[in-house]
């Protein structure tokens, strides 16, 4: 009799606890997949912020460039004549650069003394000289075209290259956008200026692009086509 009750307790105990257990494992299987869901519905959400994020960085970064080179004609035409200028004086001799954007005065290193390598040793400041620079090209067309071929820093100080030709003169007659959608790339046509006395011209014709430094424009890159 005792053995028949001990049995049927123990029979009850473990059905019960197989139905505990069931429960359990019933109530974890749907809170399982409620926090799947949950978490799919947060990245599927956090991708669509992403991608709507993405869309106005674009749009934001597009306005921005649109409105940092939104500059006129003239001011294009100034910033190519400036670059000529610069670029002409170069031919002659890298000194007439310097002389230019008023570093120093008319003829005043012509006795200065040369280095061995045959650069003139100045008293101006690398920096000063290419902080003006900047102010017409940027950095990266600064390094290209008027670099350490003609400049060069030598302890902190500007040394330039002991060379010369007769220099060019040139002259814009028109600046226009490439494309109407680029704000960026202009086509030019200028002349060089052969002989002003004989009025001797030669019709060229260049594509540039511009770029901003400081709210001022500058040439970013030019070749003559």
């Amino acid at each position: 009799m005792k053995k028949t009750i001990f049995l049927t307790v123990l029979i009850t105990v473990l059905i019960m606890g197989l139905g505990i257990t069931g429960f359990l494992s019933y109530k974890f299987y749907n809170e399982k997949n409620d926090l799947e869901e949950q978490i799919k519905n947060i990245s599927n959400k956090t991708s669509e912020n992403n991608t709507e994020t993405e869309k106005d960085n674009t749009k934001s970064n597009t306005t921005s460039e649109s409105e940092e080179l939104s500059f006129s004609n003239k001011e294009v035409e100034e910033a190519l004549e400036n670059y000529l200028e610069l670029a002409g004086k170069l031919q002659g001799a890298p000194m007439n650069v310097v002389e230019e954007l008023d570093l120093c005065e008319d003829g005043e290193y012509i006795n200065a003394k040369i280095t061995n390598d045959n650069y003139i040793i100045t008293k101006i400041k690398y920096d000063a000289f290419k902080n003006k620079m900047l102010k017409y090209v940027t950095e990266e067309l600064f390094e290209k075209e008027f670099g350490e071929k003609y400049f060069k820093e030598e302890d902190g100080m500007l040394y330039v290259a002991d060379v010369g030709a007769t220099g060019m003169e040139f002259e814009v007659n028109k600046v226009e956008l490439k494309d109407e959608d680029d704000k960026k790339t202009y086509i030019a046509k200028y002349d060089y200026i052969i002989d002003d006395e004989e009025d001797l011209k030669e019709s060229l014709e260049a594509e540039f692009e511009i770029d901003n430094n400081d709210g001022r424009c500058v040439i970013a890159s030019f070749e003559e086509k």
